[in-house]
């Protein structure tokens, strides 16, 4: 509060200052000047103006006829010439206006104020100033909705931490496409056991030169249907059963590349939201 009333004291101050610096001059009685003549009515004159602190009151005469004093209200009311308070006998006198008020001014030569060569310069408070600083108390409540949005971009990193617990299960994936190497030497091991079922530990080396180990495990799997011993001249029916298990594989295998890839490409992405 305290510092708002000495911004209204600063701000009167400077308006008072710009108003002297600006103001407006006037010349008492126009055209006709400073003159002892009665067809001139001073009080009439006055009245048309509105004067304000800073406006400049001048005074055209012939000093030779006439001069300028500034005297009281009473000396005023009664053209007394005797207790002026400044007397100008230059011809061309400026009066600057400092304050709010009555400014009474009469001729000194004897009879001129009594014909009416005399004026009252009445300057009115200048309340136009009071509610200028109106508007200041509505920037007070201004910067207040400024910092509400700043809680707003405290949760959003939050969901950004979410999806880092889908990484877990990840890797439990990865080793099962490891198997997708057994299925695609099947059709080539196929027709090799068929002479006879029981040496099955035979196989074993014969699929190493055509390709890696891992063939081993692919004739357990297919030599476990022909179990019975009489059957060796039906070896045609377990040759089409790996194909559906190579399809569905393939299969299994290409879906578990595309998620370890997105997982993957999700990770990346949580990484790089980390790093910056």
């Amino acid at each position: 509060m305290a510092l708002f009333k000495n911004v209204m004291v600063l701000f009167f101050f400077f308006a008072l200052i710009i108003e002297v610096s600006f103001g407006a001059v006037y010349e008492v009685g126009d055209s006709r000047g400073w003159i002892n003549d009665s067809s001139v009515d001073y009080k009439s004159w006055a009245s048309t103006k509105e004067f304000h602190v800073g406006d400049i009151i001048r005074f055209v005469y012939n000093p030779l006829e006439n001069n300028v004093m500034s005297v009281t209200f009473k000396s005023f009311k009664s053209c007394n010439s005797t207790e002026p308070e400044f007397v100008r006998i230059s011809g061309n006198d400026s009066f600057t206006i400092t304050k709010p008020g009555h400014y009474y001014y009469i001729c000194g030569v004897p009879g001129h104020c009594e014909i009416g060569q005399k004026v009252d310069i009445r300057v009115a408070k200048s309340s136009k100033l009071a509610p200028t600083p109106s508007p200041s108390p509505k920037l007070a409540p201004s910067p207040t909705p400024t910092s509400s949005p700043s809680p707003k971009f405290s949760p959003s990193p939050a969901p950004s931490l979410s999806p880092s617990p889908k990484l877990a299960p990840t890797p439990s994936p990865s080793s099962s496409p490891s198997p997708k190497l057994a299925p695609s030497p099947t059709p080539k091991s196929s027709p090799s056991p068929t002479p006879s079922s029981s040496p099955s530990p035979k196989l074993a080396p014969s699929p190493t030169p055509t390709s890696s180990p891992s063939p081993s495990p692919a004739p357990t799997e297919h030599q476990s249907p022909p179990g019975p011993p009489g059957d060796e001249g039906y070896p045609t029916p377990p040759a089409p059963t790996p194909a559906p298990s190579k399809k569905s594989s393939a299969s299994s295998i290409q879906y578990f590349k595309e998620l370890l890839a997105f997982q993957l490409m999700i990770a990346a992405g949580v990484l790089a939201c980390f790093a910056f």
